[in-house]
């Protein structure tokens, strides 16, 4: 049985950290290190991860000053000593035989990474309790990306409901300090890997919470989307994927336009300042825009429509969003 290095990000959770504990030790698949990171919390977090360790030998504690969700994985990485790895997020919770449902997927089929799907859990009550047959799917490393502009992007983009070999993560870390972390990653761990298994099965339960930084009110750190586009651009030209590189500005176009709504909605203290950049920004990759063959007539027009008036734009487009989450 290979060592399974489980790497858990820890900040002011008291609240949640029990059931994310607990989920992780009483796992089906035994031959566990768990690496739960403080990274600096200011309520009892810390002190319950340190009861779990003198009760679990399999746990390591490391206390840290806050540096963020990107340098916490980043130290649980350095120390572990797992031949595989997942994150597992500190308010979130696992199947308890999600560990061994991957393993034996990436083992089967000698896989690089094995994926499961997940639950949005806004309260237990939300919770699916429908049995469903697995279904496994293999993807080559350009599959799996095609995924990650398509509409399995949440499913692919996150890190937490896979397993990978620790390899993968040879020369490369998360980004310090960047909100959308993932996205700054996720592209250059499945561009390595030579097959990856997903599996249909819900094993990863994502808690839902109002005061979270993806469910807040918008804040600047939005715009570290945009920097992670960027970089994906610069990375699929480097390794002479076109395909990707158009794929990449049709999604920059439109989150062009969404926090472009976005922050005219808020009241941010510079908002005029960052729409002033927003607007800039797309007028400079207009043209390329324009060209895209990944962009539909529509997403053409209405970023014509943001560029010439910004009040219209975002009466239509608010409209569109809301129609569109509606179903």
């Amino acid at each position: 049985m290979s060592l399974i290095s489980i790497i858990v990000p820890v900040y002011n959770v008291e609240k949640y950290i029990h059931e994310c504990i607990d989920s992780i030790i009483n796992q089906t698949y035994s031959n566990i290190e768990i690496i739960l990171v403080n990274d600096g919390s200011t309520d009892n977090s810390g002190n319950i991860c340190e009861k779990y360790e003198k009760k679990d030998n399999r746990i390591k504690v490391v206390h840290k000053k806050n540096g963020g969700l990107s340098d916490a994985r980043n130290v649980g990485i350095d120390i572990s000593n797992g031949d595989y790895i997942c994150f597992i997020d500190s308010d979130d919770w696992i199947n308890l035989d999600m560990i061994e449902n991957l393993y034996n997927l990436i083992i089967r089929y000698n896989a690089d990474i094995a994926q499961s799907d997940y639950v949005e859990v806004y309260n237990k009550d939300s919770m699916s309790k429908n049995a469903i047959k697995e279904d496994i799917k293999f993807y080559n490393s350009n599959d799996m990306l095609e995924c990650l502009y398509g509409e399995e992007y949440v499913k692919t983009v996150v890190v937490w409901n896979k397993m990978y070999k620790k390899e993968l993560f040879n020369q490369i870390r998360f980004p310090k300090g960047k909100l959308h972390e993932d996205e700054f990653t996720t592209y250059k761990i499945i561009h390595k890997a030579n097959m990856i298994i997903d599996s249909n099965l819900p094993l990863y339960y994502y808690r839902q919470r109002e005061n979270s930084i993806m469910n807040s009110n918008f804040n600047i750190k939005r715009l570290d989307a945009i920097d992670a586009c960027i970089e994906q651009k610069k990375y699929f030209k480097k390794c002479g994927l076109r395909m990707f590189e158009n794929k990449v500005d049709a999604k920059m176009c439109g989150l062009f336009k969404y926090l472009y709504l976005k922050a005219s909605q808020s009241n941010l203290h510079n908002r005029t300042e960052v729409l002033s950049k927003l607007n800039d920004n797309m007028k400079k990759n207009y043209i390329s825009f324009i060209l895209n063959k990944e962009i539909k007539l529509m997403g053409k027009m209405s970023l014509t429509l943001a560029i010439l008036n910004r009040n219209i734009f975002c009466n239509l487009y608010s409209k569109h969003i809301n129609n569109k989450f509606k179903g």
